[in-house]
């Protein structure tokens, strides 16, 4: 859509752009970072890559197999958890990969264009056979509905927001999603371990995430009541 034409290039150059102040220009963590391609690592590790596909075709049968009243739950729940293992599997939770895919001009690593690239040709199709074809309407799930946001307008608000999902990006090489994953191992580590920082850090992360997914599902609900009206008898 126009939209993801705009927001893309303007989030990614936004990116880039810090990534080249704060290492280049600025220098602010006091390393240099000569202009070359990261080497590929070879052979990768493959116990998580292989249990995480295994899990996610574990998960996918669920979804399929498992009664409609059981779908409603389990099929976005699913859903969440491949993501998640493919973000944990493709190394996009560690914010060094990313960081250094931004910068172009110094340690480079491609790894991330053939995630994003592997991404768009499973999502791709679905979306022409979900919008342009009309072969698939509605999710697994009974009573659930695909999001359908606007493909067009609303332009400002968009580039500004883009604008500061890329600064954070840049800064820290992690969006919500990877970041979400990320704090898992921190958190059931943290448990077993005596107290550190960034267990205090995840577990004040997740109760965030958990307040706000409780706030969204009560107002959710309290605007769904209807509302009683009362009629008044005529004369």
């Amino acid at each position: 859509s126009l939209r993801s034409w705009i927001s893309v290039p303007t989030f990614m150059g936004m990116a880039a752009a810090t990534i080249a102040i704060t290492r280049h220009a600025l220098k602010i963590d006091g390393t240099g970072y000569s202009p070359r391609v990261a080497e590929l690592q070879w052979p990768p590790q493959w116990q998580f890559p292989l249990g995480a596909f295994l899990s996610a075709l574990l998960l996918i049968a669920l979804s399929v197999l498992l009664p409609d009243r059981f779908k409603k739950f389990v099929s976005p729940l699913s859903s969440g958890l491949i993501f998640a293992m493919g973000l944990g599997a493709s190394g996009m939770t560690n914010p060094m990969k990313v960081m250094n895919f931004l910068d172009f001009g110094g340690y480079w690593d491609p790894s991330l264009a053939f995630v994003m690239g592997c991404g768009i040709c499973i999502s791709g199709p679905a979306f022409i056979m979900a919008e342009q074809l009309g072969k698939v309407t509605t999710p697994l799930c009974e009573g659930c509905k695909f999001e359908n946001p606007p493909k067009k307008g609303n332009y400002l608000p968009l580039v500004l927001g883009a604008s500061c999902f890329g600064l954070g990006w840049g800064l820290i090489g992690l969006c919500p999603g990877p970041a979400l994953v990320a704090i898992v191992p921190k958190i059931v580590t943290g448990i077993w371990t005596p107290w550190q920082a960034d267990f205090a850090l995840s577990a004040s992360a997740l109760v965030i995430c958990l307040s706000w997914l409780t706030t969204d599902r009560l107002i959710t609900h309290v605007s769904a009541k209807p509302v009683a009206t009362e009629v008044k008898a005529g004369p």
